[in-house]
């Protein structure tokens, strides 16, 4: 993250218009790390409802902590910038976790849709190049269990 010096430049013309210039914006940063020394720490960043009824929730801080967690365990495994991880889970907080510890370590993003067969999901991961997979047990849709796992 760099800030940016002028909000926009309009000297090649309105037409073109160059905004926060002299600035790189970072997603982390913006969604996370900026809030660390502020009062938002405390204020929900996620709230999650299962199908089941559970309820989840995560304040900023509590949401910083499990990305930078994953992050490190990302790390851990020789993981960084430019590899690709797939993602093969539901629609959980882990998920949530797992996608901006991916953007973290300067990842690229797999999206693998959990009704992928194996087939598919072996061909999506060999295509990107996939150096890993994150997954879940299983997911409840329609009140019943649907396995993950074995598909992986």
């Amino acid at each position: 993250y760099t800030p940016y010096t002028q909000v926009v430049d309009l000297g090649d013309g309105v037409e073109f218009p160059r905004w926060c210039v002299g600035g790189k914006l970072n997603i982390i940063h913006n969604c996370l790390d900026k809030w660390q020394d502020t009062p938002t720490r405390d204020r929900i960043a996620l709230r999650w409802e299962g199908e089941d009824g559970a309820i989840r929730t995560f304040t900023y801080g509590e949401l910083y902590a499990e990305v930078n967690r994953c992050a490190n365990a990302l790390r851990g495994l020789g993981l960084g910038k430019g590899d690709a991880v797939g993602l093969y889970m539901p629609m959980i907080p882990e998920l949530a976790i797992a996608f901006l510890a991916i953007i973290k370590i300067g990842g690229v993003i797999l999206p693998l849709f959990s009704g992928y067969g194996p087939g598919a999901v072996v061909a999506r991961l060999a295509d990107a190049e996939a150096k890993a997979i994150v997954t879940a047990d299983g997911l409840l849709r329609r009140g019943g269990a649907v396995p993950m796992k074995p598909t992986v």
